[in-house]
């Protein structure tokens, strides 16, 4: 563990999820530390700038990491925001791994390198467990859509029998409609762009989480399925496209959730062009000119070859003949039709337009 300057002299512990990956292995984000002991008053004064709104964290002069001074919190009110929180110099590091969520997040490492794991996490890392730490789980109710997303991350692990329990009894409380849904969001998009987003959507639907979440969803077998055989550069809107496509209120999800536009707008265009590829023939010109138009192809054409390759994912077709389609269309040279015609827009358009026919039923 690096020490410097700004940290010398104080008691600091690496936690959370930078220590759980490395003890699996995997790849480290960031890194969270948590100082014992200290005062707001001593960290500003040692160069931290305050960032954090319902509790001090604080923020390196160089590193930018964040630093949290340990904390207890007590609940108050409903939903996210509604505890109260004691961050004195005589809270300990358990107290402050005691208040988290899951086993797994809850071991600190120090300086030396030593692991602090009063509530069993390693354990649990080894067994292939997500765990919650106490009772005080219920508290929160976005643990249990963060729950979820663990559940995408580590596929292979198993939800305890007790935390599902907790889970079930917390849903059915009602809290969750508190939430804001810009936090609900920050959850759904991690756990979309995890290795098995499925997982995640299936601790939805058997904790009924799901129903206060986006009960517009209408998910099959087939999308779930889907989710899972994603390569890695599929885009977060090109993920939740796929989730919203058999909702016939993808509008109302969107902005329930609320979404960003780039999601929102693939969420739209998705079953449009599934429409036009399950349900007609390539080789009908017309259709296929009228299709690129409706999804803005010729200004966008990345979108449209993403979105090829989601449904793709969920159903074959040929997608190869699609690709040379499009290739042999984007090949014309607008150039070269502005030199011979002058550069009148609607007559470039038509000559454009009749162009990209003439190739397309030429290919036929």
């Amino acid at each position: 563990m690096y020490e410097d300057k700004f940290t010398h002299g104080l008691e600091i512990y690496a936690v959370g999820g930078s220590v759980r990956d490395s003890l699996c292995n995997l790849s480290i984000k960031d890194r969270d530390w948590v100082v014992v002991g200290s005062t707001p008053y001593e960290m500003e004064n040692r160069g931290f700038k305050i960032v954090g709104k319902n509790f001090p964290v604080f923020l390196h002069p160089i590193s930018r990491e964040e630093y949290a001074l340990a904390r207890k919190e007590k609940k108050v009110g409903l939903g996210y925001n509604g505890f109260e929180f004691y961050t004195g110099n005589d809270v300990t590091l358990e107290d402050d791994l005691r208040r988290r969520d899951l086993t797994i997040n809850a071991i600190a490492i120090n300086k030396e390198g030593e692991i602090i794991d009063p509530c069993g996490g390693v354990t649990d890392l080894n067994l292939g467990i997500l765990r919650h730490v106490g009772p005080a789980f219920v508290e929160d109710p976005l643990r249990v859509i963060r729950l979820a997303r663990f559940c995408a991350k580590f596929d292979t692990f198993q939800v305890a029998r007790d935390t599902i329990s907790l889970c079930c009894n917390l849903v059915n409380s009602g809290e969750i409609k508190y939430l804001r849904p810009e936090r609900i969001w920050k959850e759904l998009s991690s756990g979309l762009m995890e290795k098995s987003p499925a997982k995640m959507i299936d601790f939805m639907l058997k904790t009924k989480a799901i129903d206060y979440v986006a009960p517009e969803l209408n998910l099959n077998q087939s999308v779930k399925e889907a989710l899972n055989k994603f390569s890695v550069d599929i885009s977060l809107a090109g993920r939740y496209a796929l989730l919203c496509i058999n909702s016939n209120k993808i509008e109302d999800i969107g902005n329930k959730l609320k979404v960003p536009s780039s999601c929102k707008d693939y969420s739209k265009l998705l079953p449009l062009i599934a429409d036009n590829i399950f349900r007609s023939d390539v080789k009908d010109s017309r259709r296929v000119m009228n299709l690129l138009y409706k999804v803005d192809f010729f200004r966008r054409p990345n979108r449209f070859i993403e979105l090829l390759r989601v449904l793709y994912t969920l159903e074959r077709f040929d997608i190869d003949r699609w690709y040379y389609i499009l290739n042999n269309i984007v090949r014309i040279n607008i150039g070269s039709i502005i030199d011979v015609y002058g550069k009148a827009p609607l007559q470039i358009k038509n000559i454009l337009e009749k162009e990209r026919m003439r190739i397309l039923n030429e290919l036929d």
